[in-house]
């Protein structure tokens, strides 16, 4: 399996996991999620993969992109969006 259908899969997944909270939000912020969600697990598999299988770059990632909105100031959805666009410009 190619690290790209690694994240398609995975990506998939967390989509679906996060589905009980997408139904009660507007269809615009739920379109939004599924893309940062897809993009996300691209970033985490390319982080896993840099560091040679290791757990611990992408569960620092992790813990980073879910405590930001606190040290912020700013709502969720804002904050994750800045984040994912930022990781998207770097990576280009």
């Amino acid at each position: 399996m190619t690290p790209a259908q690694a994240s398609l899969i995975v990506g998939v997944g967390w989509a679906l996991w996060h589905l009980p909270a997408l139904l009660e939000a507007d269809p615009g912020t739920a379109i939004a999620f599924v893309a940062l969600v897809m993009g996300f697990s691209f970033i985490f598999t390319w982080i896993f993969n840099g560091s040679g299988g290791s757990l611990i770059p992408p569960l620092l990632f992790q813990g980073f992109e879910a405590v930001f909105p606190a040290i912020a100031g700013t709502d969720w959805e804002t904050s994750r969006r800045q984040l994912g666009l930022c990781c998207y410009q770097w990576l280009l």
